[in-house]
C-alpha cells in the first residue's frame, strides 16, 4: 500500500518532526478524503505508523503535540477533542491536488510505501524515531517517481530536512544498513565533455527500487572520465606534455588526457569565435594545445567524443 504526501507540507521548515509524523499518520489513515469530520485517535495515529501500539508513553504525548500543531499551522481544520487523546476534525484540508504544477521536476506529491514507513519506526536504534521518518520523507522527496532514483547532495538534503550534515550522512548509512534505501555513490570526479572537472552527487533509491540506481551510475561510469581526486586539470595537463615527449600511457589514461586537452580547445574555440578584442583573441589562439598525436594516434577518441 502507497501513502501521497503533500511535498510542501513535508519540506515546510516552520513545522516539527512531531508534526510531520502526525500529518503521516493522518495521510495514513484518512488518505484523500472529503469528510469534513473525521473522527480519530492518538492511538489509531500511532498504530499507523508504526504497526504496533508504543511502548514508550512520550510517543503518544508527541503524536498529540503533533496534531495540535498541525492544527496550529490550519493544516487541519476545525480541531476538537472528544475526550483525552480522541479527537474530530475537518481532514478535507489534507485533500492533494494532483494536478498542481511543481516548480522543479517532482510532482506535488510523495509517494511512500506504508512497508517503508513501519520499517522506520520500527528499525533498532536508539535514534529518534519521529526524526528518521522526517528525513526519510524528506530523501523521497528528491527521487523521481518515474526513474525510481533521484540525485541529490548532502548540503541540499540538510536544508531540506533542516538537520545537520553529520546527521544525514548517519542516517544514510542507517538505511543503508538496515536496507530501507540503495545509495549508488561514486567517490570520484569525472571530466565533462567542457574539459572541466566535475562532482557526481549520490543516487538515492528505495532499497527495492536499487536497480534503477545502479543502472544509472553504471551508465555514468560507461559514458563518462572518473577521475580519483579534485586536482587533475594540471595532473592532465602535464601527462599531456610528457606524453608529446614520449611517455608512454595506458589506453584510459590517454583517453582521459584527450578529454581534457580537446574539451578545453573546444571550449576555447567557442570563445574565440564569440570574441571580438584581437588582442585577447590572439592570446587565446595561442593557448590552443596541439592535438596532432590524437589525431594520428587514436583518431576514434573524436567519434566517443562527439557521441557523448
Amino acid at each position: 500500500m502507497k501513502v501521497f504526501l503533500d511535498r510542501k507540507i513535508i519540506l515546510r521548515k516552520d513545522l516539527s518532526n512531531e508534526a510531520i509524523a502526525a500529518y503521516v499518520a493522518l495521510r495514513r489513515t484518512s488518505g484523500n478524503t472529503s469528510n469534513t469530520t473525521t473522527y480519530f485517535c492518538i492511538n489509531e495515529l500511532n498504530y499507523s505508523i508504526r504497526n504496533s501500539l508504543p511502548t514508550v508513553h512520550s510517543y503518544i504525548t508527541r503524536m498529540r503535540n503533533g496534531v495540535l500543531e498541525l492544527s496550529d499551522k490550519n493544516i487541519i481544520a476545525n480541531l476538537k477533542e472528544m475526550k483525552k487523546n480522541e479527537y474530530i476534525a475537518d481532514l478535507s484540508t489534507l485533500d492533494i491536488d494532483a494536478t498542481s504544477k511543481s516548480s522543479d521536476e517532482h510532482p506535488p506529491f510523495i509517494v511512500i510505501s506504508v512497508d517503508d514507513i513501519h520499517r522506520v519506526m520500527n528499525l533498532g536504534t536508539n535514534n529518534d524515531k519521529f526524526s528518521l521518518l522526517r528525513y526519510y520523507c524528506c530523501l523521497m522527496s528528491v527521487i523521481n517517481y518515474k526513474k525510481k532514483f533521484g540525485c541529490e547532495t548532502i548540503v541540499k538534503l540538510a536544508e531540506l530536512s533542516c538537520m545537520a550534515r553529520s546527521t544525514i550522512a548517519k542516517y544514510n548509512a542507517l538505511f543503508v544498513d538496515k536496507e530501507v534505501i540503495y545509495i549508488g555513490n561514486i567517490d570520484k570526479y569525472m571530466i565533462n565533455t567542457n574539459g572541466r572537472v566535475q562532482n557526481i552527487v549520490n543516487h538515492y533509491s528505495r532499497f527495492c527500487d536499487r536497480k534503477a540506481a545502479m543502472n544509472a551510475v553504471a551508465e555514468i561510469e560507461k559514458k563518462k572520465v572518473l577521475l580519483n581526486h579534485t586536482d587533475y586539470n594540471n595532473s592532465l595537463a602535464m601527462k599531456y606534455a610528457y606524453m608529446l615527449k614520449g611517455t608512454k600511457y595506458k589506453y584510459d589514461q590517454v583517453k582521459q588526457i584527450f578529454f581534457y586537452i580537446h574539451g578545453r580547445n573546444e571550449s576555447t574555440k567557442k570563445k574565440i569565435s564569440e570574441t571580438k578584442n584581437k588582442t585577447l583573441k590572439d592570446k587565446m589562439i595561442a593557448s590552443l594545445k596541439d592535438e596532432t598525436f590524437f589525431k594520428q594516434n587514436y583518431p576514434e577518441f573524436y567519434e566517443i567524443y562527439d557521441k557523448e
